[in-house]
């Protein structure tokens, strides 16, 4: 853990070490308030075209038809028109950002080969140069990433057939205490409920109550990415790159959403959203 200086920092890191959230959400999304068939525009933005060229990925982002509530669930999907592929990037930048707390979301990933879904969070002062225009509340070229942080409660990749939670800052652009596992594909075929517990002191990630991940904001770019500043969300399905793979399978690809919750810790719930 990092060191404390003072008895508030201290009884700070206690009380947030018990794990003392608050009891119910302080911001949801059950899918049950959608628009149209599509996600509340107050809660999520989208992303258009292609984004994360680096990555190698496959599909543009589109704002309509690839996000769509049914059944009272989130479903993104990505499907293939000739040699376009198109998918759905949801983001709360511009709509809402998180502090200190807990973050779940409950659901079920595409684990097929060619698949790339994650639930992510990053840093709301990264650089957002890629997409400028797309991206209204984004304070641009601030830090760049990884200097922003960058926390992946869910990524499953189907090159590996693997899922992992991974956390990412300057000085660890290659994920701090990595962690990846390859699964069944019965436990693929279902619902998990992927959490965030995040605090001034370690970032911890579990899937189902088990924790999976725990890193420990112990040094200076640790902290400056991630002990003050708020978060914003991220889910999307991705097609093929670098952890997707060149080996592609049928389409669609998609991912299913039960729900988003976030705890705010107990402490600073009148400002942590």
């Amino acid at each position: 853990r990092a060191q404390v200086s003072s008895p508030v920092v201290e009884a700070m890191f206690a009380l947030f070490a018990l794990g003392s959230f608050t009891a119910e959400p302080t911001w949801s999304d059950e899918f049950t308030d959608c628009v149209n068939g599509v996600p509340n525009p107050q809660k999520w933005g989208v992303e258009i075209g292609k984004v994360r060229l680096g990555n190698g990925e496959l599909q543009r982002y589109t704002c309509s038809g690839n996000a769509a509530c049914v059944n009272g669930e989130l479903v993104l999907s990505a499907r293939r028109d000739g040699n376009d592929i198109t998918s759905a990037s949801l983001t709360t930048l511009g709509t809402q950002l998180f502090g200190h707390g807990k973050i779940e979301m409950r659901g079920k990933v595409d684990a097929r080969p060619g698949s790339w879904p994650a639930f992510w969070a990053l840093g709301a002062n990264w650089d957002c140069d890629e997409l400028p225009a797309n991206r209204p509340g984004a304070t641009c070229g601030v830090v760049g990433w990884p200097a922003c942080g960058e926390i992946d409660i869910m990524e499953y990749s189907g090159l590996y057939d693997t899922v992992g939670s991974n956390v990412y800052y300057t000085g660890h652009r290659f994920p701090r205490g990595a962690f990846s596992i390859q699964k069944s594909k019965e436990w693929y075929s279902e619902y998990h409920v992927y959490a965030l517990d995040w605090d001034p002191s370690e970032i911890v990630l579990s899937v189902d109550g088990e924790v999976w991940n725990r890193v420990p904001l112990d040094n200076s770019e640790a902290r400056r990415a991630f002990s003050s500043q708020k978060i914003s969300l991220v889910l999307n399905q991705a097609v093929g790159g670098q952890l997707g793979g060149d080996e592609l399978d049928e389409f669609p690809y998609q991912l299913h959403v039960d729900y988003v919750r976030y705890y705010a810790a107990a402490s600073i719930s009148s400002n942590s959203v």
